[in-house]
């Protein structure tokens, strides 16, 4: 038989009618000068119940019985998997369903947060590109050095100090270093 602590459905009993089909197919196949009969019953809280109205001794339980968490033991291939109770017991708790929807909602959120970013960088940066592209003549002045570009001619000027002038490009290595970048 099949045994749950759950409400009797129909699929179940489904399945156990082609497993006692098979079962008995194959006892006949195999031992065909034998009388054996194969049934097949869900045993579910409708037949527990019936057993149970229809015993005259009945199950009493006294005893106060205390589970703890480290009694729940999950087993996988054979191995147990210590502190499994634990995790269990917080998963189905109200607790545990809000803190994964809290991790699942922050999760979308962060993807989705995380494009729109790529795509606005993405946008300045064209602009950007555009906007240079589109000036005859400007200078662009930083820490390390000064570019200089009149009419799509490209002069970088890298300094260490005020004074000091260490590099000089020509508009072709500068395209070339700019096409890099």
């Amino acid at each position: 038989w099949y045994q749950h602590n759950c409400d009797e459905i129909q699929d179940i009993q489904n399945e156990m009618n082609t497993v006692t089909t098979t079962a008995n197919a194959l006892l006949k196949q195999h031992f065909p000068g034998k009388q054996i009969s194969i049934i097949g019953t869900e045993v579910g809280n409708q037949t527990l119940e019936k057993w149970y109205i229809n015993t005259t001794n009945r199950i009493l339980v006294s005893d106060d019985i205390e589970i703890t968490l480290d009694m729940i033991v999950g087993k996988y291939n054979g191995g147990k998997i210590p502190g499994i109770g634990a995790f269990t017991f917080f998963i189905s708790s109200d607790y545990g369903i809000s803190t994964i929807s809290i991790i699942l909602v922050l999760s979308i959120v962060y993807f989705v947060i995380k494009s729109s970013i790529e795509k606005e960088e993405e946008k300045r940066i064209n602009y950007l590109k555009n906007e240079i592209n589109s000036l005859c003549s400007y200078e662009l002045i930083s820490s390390s050095g000064t570019l200089k570009v009149n009419n799509g001619e490209y002069n970088f000027i890298e300094s260490k100090d005020d004074n000091e002038i260490t590099t000089l490009l020509k508009s072709d290595d500068l395209s070339k270093e700019l096409e890099k970048g």
